[in-house]
């Protein structure tokens, strides 16, 4: 299965749901199959055939036995997301779907359909599932996700089974990051603001107990005497990404390249806002932080 993308936390994905009654219907086998019983019961009775009519007796229980072991294929299932409500554009990514088997048997051949799209078949061992869906979308936006359907048709392929859940979700993808624009990675650079993070505040004399590695040698020399240079930090400088400050930019260009450019921030735990109009949004390690981001990001319009 494809990775996902952001899958720190678990969050509840599909919560709002209408649990649909079990429908059970023979698929197209089941309707030639019926047939044949019904052919053999004819002929058990016009011609007194003791065979015709134990075959259709034993069809007929096959047909019961379907039944009941199809529905309860479907039964005792629940399920909770466990991956954000995010996904990359242009990259085949899936979601993550916890499927908890709450009861004592092994649950074979289901079938899983989002929105009526198929998207896997899946055994679901006893307890707990861990199975990814794949989705796609080659641009930025959101993909609405309305109804989760499994269907099983388990054991002889002869009774469909489906159980269905109404959702009504929003997966947000957001813009692939890129390195596009080189004006504004280069002022964003994180290797440059790692560097940058002190800046020159002058000559002091030197202590015992100070950095050597700052010892200003030619104010030294000169005057016989031991300094160094001073710094002040840079930390309390708030980072602004404003995305009005670049009307010139392409603003799809302008958006994966600040979707890459945030994406590095959060991995190296470094702090950084996002400006839009009237909109602020800053960047911390936390993880709900550059969701936020993501998800404006996805719908945002220049």
């Amino acid at each position: 299965m494809l990775n996902g993308v952001l899958q720190n936390k678990l969050i509840p994905f599909f919560n709002n749901f209408k649990r649909e009654k079990i429908i059970i219907y023979p698929n197209l086998s089941g309707f030639i199959l019926g047939a044949f019983v019904f052919f053999c019961f004819l002929i058990s009775v016009f011609y007194e055939n003791n065979f015709a009519l134990l075959i259709s007796i034993i069809i007929f229980f096959i047909f019961f036995i379907s039944i009941i072991i199809s529905n309860q294929n479907l039964t005792n299932i629940d399920y909770v997301s466990s991956n954000e409500l995010l996904i990359e554009a242009n990259r085949e990514s899936s979601i993550q779907l916890n499927i908890f088997n709450n009861s004592q048997i092994q649950k074979l051949n289901i079938d899983f359909y989002i929105d009526k799209k198929f998207k896997g078949n899946f055994d679901l061992e006893l307890n707990n599932n861990s199975i990814n869906l794949n989705l796609f979308k080659q641009t930025r936006g959101s993909i609405p996700i309305n109804d989760l359907q499994l269907k099983s048709d388990f054991p002889f392929g002869i009774i469909n089974t489906i159980r269905k859940f109404k959702l009504n979700n929003t997966i947000y993808v957001y813009p692939k990051p890129k390195k596009q624009n080189l004006e504004l990675l280069a002022k964003f650079n994180l290797d440059n603001s790692l560097q940058n993070q002190e800046e020159f505040n002058g000559i002091d004399q030197y202590k015992i107990g100070d950095n050597l590695s700052k010892i200003a040698w030619k104010q030294s020399i000169g005057k016989n005497k031991k300094y160094i240079k001073s710094f002040k930090s840079n930390h309390s400088k708030q980072k602004i990404l404003d995305l009005n400050e670049y009307p010139n930019i392409d603003f799809e260009e302008l958006l994966s390249t600040v979707t890459f450019i945030f994406l590095e921030h959060f991995k190296l735990k470094k702090e950084i806002s996002l400006k839009h109009k009237d909109q602020l949004f800053k960047l911390t390690t936390e993880k709900p932080s550059l969701n936020k981001i993501l998800i404006y990001l996805s719908h945002v319009q220049n």
